[in-house]
């Protein structure tokens, strides 16, 4: 039997054994056939009437199984309802609510989990090409600066990336009409964005480092599916920040807590947003931390609404809210999104009415880590394109004069003319004239016309090596920071959530800038809370130091720890210029978080606000504290007000003014990880015993144990009674008397 491209097998019992084995080859038989028959995927499910099990056909023409769902009773018969239709794609003119994309295209879905089965099987047929190489190179080299050690570059991340930016650059195509059948449509014109290109609207979609799909034939039906199943929902009636839902959902809570990736609510944006972006005629804003584009979002809606009630027309409006609302982030997904939110945050029907317009969100290095040696140069911006040719004059770096990068703009289309003139000229062969080019983008310097001959010239020896697909977009990216640091680039709002990575989750040579730029700016504690330091702090004052202009304001959601721990004592002070760089802050009255439930994030969390001023003003000993039980964390400001309560201003303490009196007796012993291997517990040493001055032993286990430990058996064993000694830890210390120690070998 079969329903659109699902093959329908049914027999009379799906348990192990040799009639399962027949029943899957027979199947494989059917999908292979109309796989090739239509040229389209298809793909096999197998039941018995109570097991229903979703096969996919790889390359080779194994079937696999990807997903399966059972029948324990009657009542399960919505849940396959909904499996089957996940599968089947029948329902049309879908809500796009979190709740709804979570289902159907999150990674318990049985639709994500074939779309991630295709694409680990076309990135295994094509990871050795030149192009695929150098997209997975710069993706990774961007994550570690971002991410830090939480980071591993591993396939399978990569390949869940893609899935998540095919989707959202499909919805994208949705939201404005655009057709997105491969059929109809080249694969690789569709993943550049090149609809949006010849429509007027950049920045949207364009090349970057997950189009690598479209080199090879086989990415045809993958997009396909994908495609055919975002065509179901109705995207022009989108009222929060959807694709952070989307991301939460394939990317498990333990590896977003890893990587140090904390999401905002949208409740929480939204009144962060009400309460700081109050004049949106005349405010600039920028979240420099952008994620997926919840601060965008309400951003811009905030905006509109402004543009509403000063009777602007709609194409005025348009125009107002893309040059005063803008974004950044390092994590390459995460601008995808958010460049996705914004264009849902705008609607379809406004954006009908329009000039040519870029979407400003940006990939960048915010904090600017590495630019003294990398980026910036003395007269403009080099970029190491870690290019293996051996070429002459030092070809591995793509320079581009101050000349050419003073008006940003003007450099996005400047590069993105010459990448595109580089890839349609014939290979191996000289490089084409680029004087009209030249002429056209207002490059009159001699030096300057020089200087981007040079470049063009190392483009076209990347396109000849399969290097070069991907450099327009990270050099038009990377640049960003720069412009915004100009004094008419400098925003009046910043507004954001700063990643929060700890100093001993970040690689080496991270700790060690992050080190230099904290002493510099005062935020430096040392010590024994130098591991416990966070990027947060750091992030926040730089970004204030190079973005906001004086008098500026900002807010941004921060660790609670930053209201009273001692490694956060440099940034409470709002004097993050001891010296010549840094800046300097006036805090207002914080916002306590953590007595919210359930939790915002992993940690609690509090909000700072202030603004950059001549002098500074330390944040203040108390905060407004928050209390209450959310029903939701995807509620509205409106609706979570009604379940939130503000106890008014509470005292918090900082651990650096107020030191225990009994600080003396008690030191740091040795961090004891993991635990399951030192704790033990006596045992009888059964019925003869054991020798004197033995003892028998096994591993101690706690609820609270962590993977892999936790998966570990335990040791059981006999060891000499002298080594094992009592040991005190947190848990056995209470005030004013001890508990029963714990043993340890």
């Amino acid at each position: 039997m079969e329903a659109g491209s699902t093959v329908f097998e049914v027999k009379k019992s799906v348990r192990p054994g040799r009639a399962l084995d027949d029943a899957v080859e027979q199947l494989g038989t059917y999908v292979r056939h109309r796989t090739e028959e239509l040229s389209r995927r298809h793909v096999g499910v197998l039941t018995d009437g109570q097991t229903w099990i979703l096969y996919h056909l790889q390359p080779g023409g194994e079937l696999v199984e990807v997903n399966r769902i059972r029948m324990r009773d009657r009542r399960d018969g919505e849940r396959l309802v909904a499996w089957l239709e996940t599968i089947l794609a029948t329902r049309k003119e879908i809500a796009p609510t979190p709740r709804e994309i979570v289902q159907r295209l999150g990674a318990d879905s049985p639709a994500a989990q074939l779309d991630l089965a295709d694409l680990r099987a076309l990135y295994a047929a094509c990871r050795g090409n030149p192009e695929v190489q150098v997209k997975r190179e710069l993706w990774a080299r961007l994550l570690l600066s971002a991410l830090g050690a939480g980071f591993e570059d591993s396939d399978e991340l990569f390949v869940t990336h893609t899935y998540l930016v095919l989707t959202a650059e499909l919805i994208a195509h949705e939201v404005m009409g655009l057709p997105t059948d491969p059929a109809s449509t080249d694969v690789r014109a569709l993943l550049e964005g090149q609809q949006f290109a010849m429509s007027g609207l950049h920045g949207v979609v364009e090349a970057d480092f997950f189009d690598w799909p479209a080199t090879i034939s086989q990415g045809q039906p993958v997009i396909a599916a994908i495609a055919r199943r975002l065509s179901l929902f109705a995207w022009r009636n989108v009222e929060h920040d959807v694709l952070k839902a989307l991301y939460e959902s394939v990317i498990d809570a333990d590896t977003r807590r890893r990587l140090g990736e904390y999401y905002t609510p949208d409740w929480l944006a939204e009144k962060m947003v009400a309460e700081n972006f109050q004049d949106p005629m005349n405010q600039r804003v920028l979240d420099p931390a952008c994620g997926s584009g919840t601060f965008l979002f309400w951003a811009v809606r905030r905006a509109l609404q402004s543009c509403d009630s000063a009777g602007m027309d709609n194409h005025a409006a348009v125009a107002h809210v893309v040059s005063q609302i803008q974004g950044m982030d390092l994590h390459p997904v995460a601008v995808t999104l958010a460049r996705v939110t914004y264009l849902l945050a705008l609607t379809p029907d406004r954006l009908a009415d329009r000039d040519e317009l870029t979407v400003p969100v940006f990939l960048g290095d915010s904090v600017r880590w590495e630019q003294e040696d990398t980026l910036r140069s003395e007269d403009g911006i080099t970029v190491r394109t870690t290019d293996p040719l051996e070429m002459i004059e030092d070809e591995s770096k793509l320079h581009f004069p101050e000349g050419v990068i003073d008006e940003p703009q003007r450099f996005d289309r400047l590069v993105a003319e010459l990448a595109n003139k580089a890839a349609k000229r014939k290979p191996k062969t000289k490089p084409p004239s680029i004087r009209g080019l030249l002429n056209r983008h207002k490059v009159t310097g001699d030096e300057d016309r020089q200087a981007v001959e040079i470049a063009f010239k190392k483009l076209c020896r990347l396109h000849d090596s399969g290097r070069d697909h991907v450099w327009s977009y990270y050099i038009r990216n990377l640049m960003r920071p720069l412009s915004f640091m100009r004094p008419e680039g400098q925003v009046d709002l910043l507004i954001g959530n700063p990643p929060w990575l700890s100093y001993r989750s970040m690689p080496r040579n991270l700790q060690r800038t992050y080190q230099s730029l904290a002493k510099q700016r005062g935020l430096w504690a040392g010590g024994k809370v130098a591991t416990n330091q966070d990027l947060s702090d750091l992030f926040a004052a730089r970004s204030v130091e190079q973005y906001l202009k004086e008098g500026g304001s900002f807010a941004f959601v921060m660790p609670h720890g930053v209201l009273s721990r001692r490694q956060y004592r440099g940034f409470r002070s709002g004097d993050w210029q001891p010296g010549e760089c840094g800046a300097r802050a006036q805090f207002r009255a914080p916002e306590d978080l953590s007595k919210v439930k359930p939790p915002l994030f992993a940690n609690a969390s509090c909000v700072v606000s202030g603004t950059k001023a001549r002098s500074a003003r330390a944040l203040p000993a108390s905060a407004i504290e928050w209390t209450g039980r959310l029903s939701s964390q995807q509620l509205s400001w409106g609706d979570a007000s009604r379940q939130l309560a503000s106890a008014g201003r509470a005292v918090i303490a900082a651990s650096d003014t107020h030191e225990s009196p009994y600080r003396a007796l008690f030191q740091q012993g040795a961090s004891l990880v993991p635990r399951m291997l030192v704790t033990v517990e006596e045992v009888e040493g059964g019925p003869i015993g054991v020798t004197s001055g033995r003892v028998r032993v096994r591993s101690a286990r706690s609820a609270n144990e962590k993977p892999p430990w936790k998966s570990l058996p335990g040791l059981d064993g006999v060891v000499e009674r002298r080594f094992v000694r009592p040991m005190h830890v947190g848990a056995t210390i209470l005030a004013y008397r001890a508990r029963d120690p714990q043993l340890a070998i």
